[in-house]
């Protein structure tokens, strides 16, 4: 079931890379959603844009690499303000070892080894966050659009480790801060 409460900010992973299906252009890439940015206002026609934007295509997707294999407990994933929510609809969270191509195209068939599928929902059409649990251990956090037609377009997503339990030793942040998985 679809959440809407955000996990504490810091719970959130730090990524290494993204990357996109396709690019709409160079202000809407794959590095704008790993920049903590999930506000942000500007549109792919501006420098400094604040989203992620992918071609009209068959089934686009992000990847967010992690750098290693990490404990996730949810995901979040952060729609844009300022138009085109309804764009995120249908989605899919996958998780992997690896951002190899061939493996995130086959993803788009819905069936390549090393890949699991941790959530399959629907977006409310305003929704501007939707959070989804993920308990899973990857490097690689996928969210995927299924269907013809499709544009992937998007401020930010973030992937959250899980609360250590009471009484347990708490892990350190990586590089000691807060950390946003941001898809804009």
């Amino acid at each position: 079931m679809t959440e809407f409460v955000l996990p504490e900010p810091e719970l959130r992973l730090r990524p290494i890379a993204a990357r996109l299906s396709s690019t709409y252009n160079e202000h809407c890439g794959a590095a704008n959603c790993v920049d903590g940015d999930h506000i942000g206002s500007k549109n792919c026609q501006e420098a400094g844009s604040s989203l992620c934007h992918t071609l009209e295509e068959e089934s686009p997707w992000l990847a967010i690499d992690l750098g290693a294999p990490r404990a996730i407990d949810s995901v979040a994933i952060f729609n844009r303000l300022n138009c085109c929510q309804e764009r995120l609809a249908a989605f899919e969270v996958w998780v992997g070892a690896s951002l190899d191509n061939r493996s995130l195209e086959a993803l788009r068939e819905r069936g390549s080894p090393g890949w699991r599928r941790c959530a399959s929902e629907r977006a409310p059409a305003r929704a501007h966050q939707v959070v989804v649990p993920c308990a899973e251990t990857a490097r690689v956090v996928t969210v995927l659009l299924p269907g013809a037609g499709r544009q992937l377009n998007l401020q930010e997503v973030s992937v959250y480790r899980a609360a250590a339990s009471p009484g347990a030793a708490q892990p350190a942040p990586l590089g000691g801060g807060q950390f946003f998985l941001a898809v804009r």
